[in-house]
């Protein structure tokens, strides 16, 4: 059933972006993609080189529309908006510092921390 939801989220928001003949701000569409982007790299196996594996399942369907409400909350609520599109790095860590409060704590501090993990060995990774 739960994939089911999903699959309805998609195709609803899919025939949403069909119907949308309206512009949208290059930073608002990079904020969702920076928030996609980086709870996509936490949801995946990584190998850390860490003996300890985190053991939590995690219903994705019903975080990403929470989250994806939570960014657009985030981005209206900014003081400038919508005279100016806010700073997309800045509206996602936001983002995920209010979703943080309302969820589990140690789920979202486990995908903040492999997020951390995941950045470090990039970093390392172009250095070379």
């Amino acid at each position: 059933m739960n994939s089911n939801l999903f699959d309805q989220l998609v195709k609803q928001y899919k025939q949403a972006l069909e119907g949308c003949t309206s512009f949208i701000p290059p930073g608002i569409v990079a904020a969702f993609e920076l928030l996609d982007n980086q709870i996509g790299v936490c949801k995946r196996k990584i190998d850390t080189g860490l003996d300890t594996e985190h053991k939590v399942r995690v219903e994705w369907e019903k975080v990403y529309p929470t989250l994806y409400r939570e960014l657009y909350a985030t981005i209206i609520t900014q003081h400038s908006w919508p005279l100016r599109v806010p700073n997309p790095k800045y509206v996602v860590e936001e983002t995920l510092k209010r979703f943080k409060t309302k969820l589990k704590p140690e789920l979202l501090d486990i995908l903040i921390e492999r997020n951390s993990e995941i950045e470090q060995k990039y970093k390392k990774v172009e250095e070379v």
